[in-house]
């Protein structure tokens, strides 16, 4: 969320980011809301080394409590929106609320 307001995020005017792969297969999309509450991080580094591509390289997007596909590998872009853009699991049936503790098609925890 830091990272987003420092350069120039302006959650009222647009409330979703997405987050796109390096592959240009994947992308993820949050809301200001869960961004706020699972306070995603953007990790380059692991057990101080370099990130290994097999785990995202060079920086992967981590959700804490949110299922792994929220965590996109391969972070190349971001993009403010203003509505709603199913990521690539999201397309194939998995929750936009992707939060540990439902199964995949539910609609999730309510964001407090």
């Amino acid at each position: 969320e830091h990272f987003l307001l420092q350069n120039g995020w302006n959650p009222a005017k647009h409330p979703w980011v997405l987050f796109y792969s390096g592959d240009g297969v994947y992308t993820e999309s949050m809301s200001r809301e869960q961004i706020h509450q699972y306070q995603p991080v953007m990790a380059s580094t692991m057990e101080g080394k370099p990130l290994p591509v097999s785990q995202g390289y060079p920086v992967r997007l981590l959700v804490p409590n949110m299922y792994g596909y929220k965590s996109i590998k391969w972070l190349s872009e971001i993009e403010l929106v203003d509505n709603v853009y199913p990521g690539y699991w999201e397309q194939r049936g998995y929750a936009v609320n992707g939060w540990v503790g439902r199964s995949n098609g539910d609609v999730g925890a309510p964001i407090s």
